[in-house]
């Protein structure tokens, strides 16, 4: 007993186990998250070091090298990219696909604990994290509350910021823009050093005063008390009631009379002449502004941006988030939260975009199949295997954790109009039974087991061409994966109910009608034989009649299509992926180096104010200089004083809506309209809508060229890179040049005299750590309070930012003794300070006098030119190009940029090459190749299998280059590139393209097998399966139509694998119905003629 008899003779099982099936997929459906792409675990990993107000240069000798150096040694690395530039740097670690990533992120982690006593003391403790997409912000929020920009920020921070974070799935919340609370205590010199303290003894006593010591256990009266010595600071007001040392003037040595201030002199002092830090200096809690600055619509904000876990759900995420903040929103009336940017908006506009051509492609393919049946009962029959086959794909996709996004969906629509391919098949097969007067049980029995090995062969071969994605590596592996399992999924269960479902219901509801006739009783099936359809029989016998008599005209014509789709192939140009259109466009702004921040805010606030008179804007988001965000992606991003990062959010809802290219053209008149005022303005669009997010590091899309200029020397990069720059204007196809070899920013160098300096007891490394501190103040310990760390800053009171006159005027003061050299040897980073910090060896420096000397007394100013950012890749510096293009293809602009920089002459050592998303389409395109190349094999190898001939196969194959002549006119004629997932589809194309083949291969063998010639079994196989060649056919095109010409969000991405399934299928339809009959004659008198000759 077969699987089809059991069905039709076991009505009740089947039906209760497509109940169970249906239960468990819609429980599925319930449960499978939703996520704009597959999840992608990308082998990288980044290592953000900051050092506070340290210049590129100091970053990249003191703290790159190191970084670099460690990563080198990492297992399985590929590269290593740095930057460097002022206050941070970044290393993005690059490893082979396949490396165990939890294992290389502990590696690193490792590497970075060993080099942590080379890097200079100061330096916060390096940041590892792995790279995932998924992990980008899930939303960016501005909160509102009344009061003044400190009192925002602290609602932010103490409020809304922890409603947050308590929401699962919720990894954490980074806050920008607003003020930070401190506790600031800034100094009066002359008052410090009659209180007998330098800037330094100042700062290690309240550093020291603000410990609490575990000290052991004390029994006391029977009970066990756990000690603790000493208690934390709680307030400013604490901080500025701790007693120092007495007030002792400087004229008490001049005098000769000994001196009891400062710590020794504090055990014999009498309380009424106690100093105290509030009387030597300014001690306040406040709000420090960040330097930068940060708004929404033109106003001041704080920022917030959201981060999911791993791994969870971003709809499911963002829903919480939403129904946390609108709990809070209700309960404080006084907090207002506006959103600015939501991932799962877009998410769910282009999941339901999709699963509405998802819907409209079902609905198209059953209409189809009622006008070729013409019949209610029979049309249900096959349009069951729709909503089955996919609901039963959902729990096959619960249990391999796949997640619903435009990859999976994708894959749900390409096959929506393969799931009928088997059921029609069959139905087909069981109507010639009928006709042949099997009975109905019969006929369904008799004609499912007739064409089960063909439908299950032409199955695997669909299937077969997804088994080589286990040898993709790279991001396309991954994006293919998803897609590959679902339509594997969908076909297995629509293969389970064609030999299953369909024979069931078929028995039933497919029944011959008798009709009375001159000879007699004819039994003719419940299906019209109408005059169209005996037209479209006799057109077609008529043309196939022609064709086999004039075979080799036909063969030489669709050669030359096929020769003529060759050499349109690389004029189609080739891309990583079709820009995606997520409603909002990046606009990065940069001034000349050294432009103060406050100057670039007037230039972006003019940008901005432009920007708000666009048609369909939603929101305009601006950060300038930095604004003090605590994630890696904002330290990463680390905007100078001359940058700005502008976001323009666009409405997807109302009358009025403008699509990011149209925007990126209202964005560039702006800038152009700004830069008559600011001439020197330098401007990037991005419409990827993930520009900003990424902090510039990832390009995810690729939807600009980038040309690498790599060398040794810095100075003549950044010459070099200004004349190809100027080349690169003068390309007309070029709307948009940019460079990373930005203007060199001017540095005053303070050259010190060391035996000036030794004579003032002091070393260079004092002298540059005193105007360190003089300047910037120095965080020497931390305040709790409510889970909030307040930093406490010490720094000599000073009127806004100081002159070049004022630091040369500046007091600076240490004692000299060898803790103090090794101290600051440690924290300027001398090979010295691992010792230093390991053995704190040293007479203490506490007793010494404190020295003063004036910095102009030891230094002397020198103005020099640095860069403002350092880029290394592999350890030698390069500099990017990026640029933005218009009417032409990507890989078209990349070769006019290599040509055009190729024009300018070029110093010995340097090299150009394309970098980005380019490095990432030749990775892509040689594994696709791969692919294709082995689902071919795959295909034939699983035919050879089906009928044990390595001849057979061979004629089925020649429907995958009539594929190719469709596949490549119609995406030509729709004005697409070779993109990932155009070659994906070529790759389906491969598996799908030989059904029709199999199909009429396999009933001329059949019909052979009873005797009839060759040329008559191939004329009644390929009349007899005209009408399910053409069904099958049109039910997967008209289903993949919606997603062609969809325009819904995320539609961009699918579009040209839709594209090519259509035009190859469709070209492969036509002409397998005239070529694959000529070839197996052909094939077949061949064989004759080899067998006559004794070759078998």
């Amino acid at each position: 007993m077969n699987i089809a008899e059991y069905s039709v003779r076991r009505p009740i099982t089947v039906t209760i186990l497509v109940a169970a099936c249906l239960l468990f997929g819609f429980l599925s459906l319930g449960r499978i998250g939703l996520d704009l792409l597959p999840q992608m675990n990308l082998p990288m990993a980044v290592v953000v070091t900051v050092y506070p107000n340290a210049d590129p240069e100091t970053i990249d000798n003191l703290i790159t090298v190191p970084v670099e150096r460690s990563l080198k040694s990492a297992r399985n690395i590929k590269a290593v990219t740095s930057t460097s530039m002022e206050n941070v740097s970044v290393s993005l670690a690059e490893f082979n696909w396949g490396s165990d990533l939890g294992s290389v992120q502990e590696e690193i982690r490792v590497g970075m604990d060993r080099i942590r006593y080379q890097l200079p003391e100061g330096v916060q403790d390096p940041i590892v994290s792995l790279i995932d997409p998924s992990q980008l912000p899930l939303m960016m929020l501005t909160v509102g509350a009344q009061g003044d920009l400190g009192e925002v920020t602290r609602v932010a921070r103490e409020v809304v910021k922890p409603a947050i974070e308590r929401v699962d799935g919720v990894a954490g919340v980074s806050v920008s823009g607003g003020a930070d609370r401190v506790i600031s205590i800034e100094y009066d010199h002359e008052k410090l050093a009659e209180a007998g303290l330098s800037p330094l003894l100042l700062q290690q006593l309240i550093s020291l005063q603000n410990l609490s010591v575990p000290a052991g256990v004390v029994v006391d009266d029977g009970v066990r008390y756990q000690t603790r010595v000493g208690a934390k600071f709680q307030s400013a007001e604490e901080i500025a009631s701790l007693t120092i040392g007495m007030n002792t003037k400087r004229s008490d040595f001049e005098s000769g009379q000994p001196r009891l201030g400062g710590l020794m002199g504090l055990s014999f002092l009498m309380p009424s002449f106690l100093t105290t830090i509030g009387d030597v200096a300014r001690v306040e809690e406040k709000f420090q502004k960040t330097e930068g600055y940060a708004r929404v619509d033109g106003n001041s904000s704080v920022m917030l941006l959201v981060y999911k876990q791993s791994g969870e759900n971003t709809v499911t995420t963002a829903r919480r988030v939403n129904q946390a903040l609108g709990r809070l929103t209700s309960e404080r009336s006084d907090i207002s939260v506006a959103h600015v940017f939501d991932q799962s908006t877009y998410i769910m506009r282009s999941i339901n975009g999709l699963r509405d051509n998802l819907v409209i492609g079902a609905v198209l393919a059953v209409v189809v199949l009622y006008i070729f049946l013409r019949h209610v009962g029979s049309t249900l029959v096959v349009a069951v295997s729709i909503p089955l086959s996919v609901v039963f794909a959902f729990v096959l996709m619960y249990a391999w954790k796949l997640s619903v996004n435009l990859m999976t969906l994708g894959g749900l629509a390409l096959g929506v109009g393969m799931l009928v391919d088997n059921s029609i098949v069959v139905l087909e097969s069981i109507y010639r039974r009928q006709e042949l007067g099997d009975p109905s049980l019969t006929a369904a029995v008799n004609g499912t087991r007739e064409v089960a090995a063909a439908i299950v062969s032409s199955t695997m071969t669909t299937i077969a061409v997804f088994a080589p994605v286990v040898f993709i590596e790279g991001m396309v592996g991954t994006i293919f994966r998803d897609l590959a399992m679902t339509v594997t999924f969908s076909l297995l269960a629509s293969l389970a109910v064609a030999l299953t479902v369909v024979p069931l219901l078929a028995s039933g509801l497919v029944r011959l009608r008798k009709k009375a006739s001159p000879h007699g009783s004819v039994s003719e099936p419940e299906r019209p034989r109408t005059r169209s359809r005996l037209t479209l029989i006799g057109s077609y016998d008529r043309a196939l009649t022609w064709s086999m008599r004039n075979r080799w005209a036909v063969l030489g014509v669709v050669g030359a299509a096929v020769v003529a789709a060759i050499l349109i192939y690389p004029s189609l140009g080739i891309e990583l992926f079709k820009d995606m259109d997520m409603a909002r466009v990046d606009v990065s702004v940069h001034m000349p180096a050294g432009t103060p921040t406050d100057i670039t805010n007037k230039v972006s606030m003019l940008l901005e104010g432009k920007l708000m008179e666009m048609p369909g804007l939603e929101h305009v988001t601006a950060e300038v200089g930095s604004t003090g965000g605590d994630d890696f992606l904002a330290m990463a991003a680390n905007a100078g004083s001359n940058s700005a990062s502008i976001s323009v959010a666009l409405r997807r809802e109302g009358p009025v809506q403008t699509s990011a290219s149209e925007a990126a053209e209202f964005i560039r008149a702006a800038v152009a309209s700004v830069r008559e005022e600011y001439p020197e303005l330098e401007c990037t669009v991005d419409t990827s809508g993930y520009g900003s997010l990424t902090g510039g590091q990832i390009d995810l899309f690729g939807s600009k060229v980038s040309l690498e200029i790599l060398g040794s020397d810095a100075k003549e990069l950044a010459e070099f890179a200004s004349r190809v720059v100027d080349r690169l204007h003068e390309v007309p196809q070029f709307v948009e040049v940019s460079s990373s070899a930005q203007d060199l920013q001017p540095v005053i160098l303070l050259n010190v005299n060391p035996t000036r300096a030794l004579m003032g007891s002091m070393t260079v490394g004092q002298v540059g750590l005193g105007v360190r501190t003089a300047m910037l103040g120095t965080t020497v310990t931390y305040v709790e309070r409510k889970g909030e760390l307040i930093p406490v800053i010490v720094k000599p009171a000073s009127d806004g930012v100081p002159t070049l006159e004022s630091v040369l005027d500046m007091p600076i003061s240490s004692s000299l003794g060898t803790s103090s050299i090794l101290q600051s040897a440690s924290q300027m980073g001398s090979n010295a300070s691992a010792a230093a910090r390991a053995s704190g060896s040293g007479t203490s420096s506490l007793l010494a006098p404190p020295t003063e000397v004036l910095v102009g007394r030891v230094a002397t100013p020198q103005v020099i030119e640095g860069p403002m950012t350092i880029y290394r890749r592999n350890g030698r510096q390069y500099v990017t190009t990026d640029i933005a293009f218009r009417d032409v293809k990507f890989s078209q602009a990349g070769e006019l940029a290599l040509a055009a920089a190729r024009e300018v002459e070029a110093p010995s050592g340097v090299d150009l090459a394309l970098g980005g998303a380019t490095r990432a389409i030749d990775e892509a395109m040689s594994e696709l190749t791969l692919a294709l190349c082995l689902a071919a094999v795959l295909v034939y190898m699983v035919m050879a299998v089906q009928y044990e001939s390595l001849l057979y196969p061979l004629i089925i194959m020649f429907t995958m280059p009539l594929a190719a002549i469709g596949a490549i006119g119609l995406l030509a004629a729709a004005g697409e590139s070779i993109s990932v997932t155009a070659i994906i589809g070529l790759i389906v194309l491969a598996g799908v393209v030989v059904n029709n083949g199999i199909v009429m291969v396999d009933f001329i063998n059949q019909l052979k097998a009873t005797g009839m010639k060759t040329p008559e079994a191939v004329r009644k196989a390929s009349l007899a399966r005209l009408r399910p060649i053409l069904m099958t056919a049109l039910t997967t095109i008209l289903g993949l139509l919606p997603l062609a010409m969809g325009r819904a969000a995320g539609s961009e991405l699918e579009r040209p694998l839709a594209l090519t399934v259509i035009g190859g299928l469709t070209t492969a339809t036509f002409l397998t119905l005239f070529v694959i009959p000529i070839i197996y004659e052909l094939m077949d008198e061949v064989g004759h003629r080899l067998s006559h000759r004794g070759v078998h």
